[in-house]
C-alpha cells in the first residue's frame, strides 16, 4: 500500500508560481512524508542538464515525473496536476492550517506568530516568489504547510468523507493518472492511517548547495531518503 504521488501546481494566472511537492505515504506505519522540490533543482537527466521546472515545461507532467524518478532514484507511481480551484478545494477539505508567517505579505501577520490561514491564504503563501531563500525556501514552506495541515485536521472527519472528497477532486482535475481503481485499492489503508494515526505527517528539506540561480541537490540526501522510506519488503521486491 506504500505509494508516492507528485503534486504539480500550475496556475496560469499566477506567474512563476509553478510548484512541485512529492508525497510518500506509508499507511502501515501511519506516516506521510512531504518533500518540496525547488523548481531550480538541476541534475544530469537523460544525458543533459535539466532543471525540475524545465523538465516540466518541455515534457509536461510526465517530464516532471521522469526528472523526479531519475534524480531521486525512486519510482513515482502517480501524479496530480493542480490549479487554483483544486488546490483550494484540497485545503477546504483539510480545513486550512495554523501556521507562523514571518514574511511581509499583504493579509498576513508577518511577525512570525502563528495565525489561521484559510484556503486562499494557503495558496497565496505557497506561491509567494520573493522569499529571501528563493525557491529552496519556498519548497520548505510548501512541504511544511501541507504537513501541518494534515496533522491539524481531524482525521476521522476526513476519513468519513473520503469517498465524496475523492469524487469531487477527481472530477475537478483534468490532468492526473490517478484512477478510481487506485483509490479503491488504497482506500482502506488510507482510512486506517487517518483514523488511527497521530501527527502522521512530516516533511523533509532537500540538502544541497546554490550555484548562482540553480540548486544542486546532495546525493546523500536521496540515498538516506531511499533507505528510510523506500525500503524492500519481506519478499525482497522493491517497495517503491
Amino acid at each position: 500500500d506504500n505509494h508516492s504521488i507528485l503534486f504539480i501546481y500550475d496556475e496560469p494566472d499566477r506567474r512563476n508560481s509553478t510548484s512541485f511537492l512529492l508525497m510518500r505515504s506509508i499507511p502501515k506505519e501511519k506516516k506521510i512524508v512531504f518533500i518540496g522540490i525547488p523548481t531550480n533543482t538541476i541534475a544530469i537527466v537523460d544525458n543533459e542538464q535539466q532543471s525540475m521546472l524545465s523538465s516540466y515545461e518541455t515534457g509536461g507532467a510526465s517530464g516532471a515525473v521522469n526528472f523526479t524518478n531519475k534524480v531521486f532514484g525512486i519510482d513515482v507511481e502517480r501524479y496530480m496536476k493542480l490549479d487554483s480551484e483544486s488546490l483550494i478545494k484540497i485545503s477546504d477539505i483539510l480545513g486550512g492550517v495554523k501556521y507562523p508567517v514571518d514574511e511581509d505579505i499583504t493579509g498576513f501577520n508577518g511577525d512570525g506568530s502563528e495565525q489561521y490561514l484559510n484556503s486562499e491564504q494557503v495558496e497565496k503563501l505557497i506561491t509567494y516568489t520573493l522569499y529571501d531563500g528563493g525557491e529552496v525556501e519556498r519548497a520548505f514552506v510548501i512541504s511544511s504547510v501541507f504537513s501541518s495541515m494534515i496533522n491539524q485536521t481531524k482525521g476521522s472527519r476526513v476519513s468519513d468523507n473520503l469517498d465524496s472528497s475523492f469524487n469531487t477532486l477527481i472530477n475537478m482535475i483534468d490532468n492526473t493518472d490517478i484512477t478510481a481503481g487506485d483509490y479503491k485499492k488504497r482506500k482502506t489503508a488510507i482510512k486506517y492511517m487517518l483514523e488511527n494515526g497521530t501527527n502522521i505527517a512530516s516533511f523533509l528539506i532537500i540538502s544541497g548547495e546554490d550555484a548562482y540561480e540553480d540548486f544542486i541537490p546532495d546525493e546523500q540526501f536521496f540515498e538516506d531518503l531511499r533507505k528510510k522510506y523506500y525500503s524492500y519488503d519481506e519478499s525482497g521486491k522493491s517497495d517503491n
